[in-house]
């Protein structure tokens, strides 16, 4: 039981660390300058960078990361 135990957290692990907290998202569509840069906003409104940002935690646990392909799919 100890092993399945340790199993079961070892995979919710990378999901915990993939949450954001509450106003993270909301501060990535504001423009930002870090010294002389300015760093343009993540548009909210853009359905498609959206389903990306959504979909990216799904790929915490595959261990060769994921190509443009698989975000498609």
């Amino acid at each position: 039981m100890a092993d399945i135990n340790q199993r079961y957290l070892d995979w919710l692990n990378p999901i915990f660390l993939s949450l954001v907290e509450n106003g993270t998202l909301e501060s990535l569509s504001e423009t930002t300058v870090v010294g002389m840069r300015r760093i343009p906003r993540i548009k909210m409104e853009n359905r498609r960078l959206m389903a990306v940002v959504q979909s990216l935690p799904h790929f915490c646990n595959v261990p060769v990361g994921f190509t443009t392909q698989s975000l498609r799919e």
